[in-house]
């Protein structure tokens, strides 16, 4: 049998170039995979900084939260860059929220 190595089959398309679980302090969880930070800028704002950079500003996100039992509100994603990408938790007004516990993966070319 055959298979592509680890160390090859991470520049796949398919394959998450990064992934996160933050607690709702901010702080990582274990497990996390090419995240070297995460900075708490705000009420349910926060930054996540890549350990390796995306080529550039490109890239799929997804993600959702954990707990809670207000369904009016949504993860979204802004100012992509290749090294960072900030994520907010914002209810359907558009206004930030208290911060929440998350996980969020990114796909892309590095």
């Amino acid at each position: 049998d055959t298979y592509i190595p680890p160390d090859l089959i991470k520049h796949s398309p398919g394959v998450a170039k990064g992934y996160v679980r933050i607690d709702g302090a901010g702080a990582i969880v274990a497990g996390d995979y090419n995240v070297a930070s995460i900075t708490d800028t705000g009420a349910g704002d926060r930054v996540i900084v890549w350990d390796v950079d995306f080529s550039n500003g490109n890239y799929a996100t997804v993600g959702g939260f954990y707990g809670g039992t207000n369904t009016n509100i949504h993860l979204e994603w802004d100012e992509a860059a290749a090294g960072s990408i900030v994520h907010r938790i914002r209810d359907h007004s558009g206004d930030a929220l208290i911060d929440m516990p998350t996980s969020s993966a990114a796909f892309g070319d590095q």
